[in-house]
C-alpha cells in the first residue's frame, strides 16, 4: 500500500491543532489514519489525513507500539467497535 495515495506533502501537520487518530485492528491487517480539522467553522471543518499507519500480519502490541512512536500527542483515538462480530448493525429509532 502507498501511505502517498491519501497523504501528500500539500497536507502539514499544524502543531496548534489537536490531533486525532482512527483505529482499525483488522484480522490481517492494522490500520490508523491521523488526522487534523482545519477552517471549523457551524460544527463543519476539513479533515485533513496528516499521517498514518498500516501494518500486516503484527501483533497488537506491537501495533501499539509503533502508533505510540508517531510524532504525535493524540487528543482521542477512536477504534472500530465492530471487533470479532461480521455484522453488528443496530436499528435506532426515533
Amino acid at each position: 500500500m502507498d501511505r502517498f495515495t491519501q497523504v501528500t506533502d500539500t497536507v502539514k501537520y499544524d502543531p496548534s491543532k489537536p490531533v486525532y487518530c482512527g483505529l482499525d485492528f483488522g484480522y490481517r491487517h492494522s490500520a490508523a489514519v491521523v488526522i487534523q480539522l482545519h477552517n471549523e467553522r457551524k460544527g463543519f471543518a476539513d479533515v485533513h489525513q496528516i499521517d498514518e499507519l498500516s501494518l500486516k500480519n503484527v501483533k497488537t502490541e506491537d501495533f501499539a507500539k509503533k502508533l505510540k512512536a508517531m510524532p504525535y500527542t493524540f487528543t482521542g483515538i477512536w477504534g472500530d467497535p465492530a471487533g470479532s462480530g461480521t455484522n453488528l448493525q443496530r436499528e435506532f429509532r426515533i
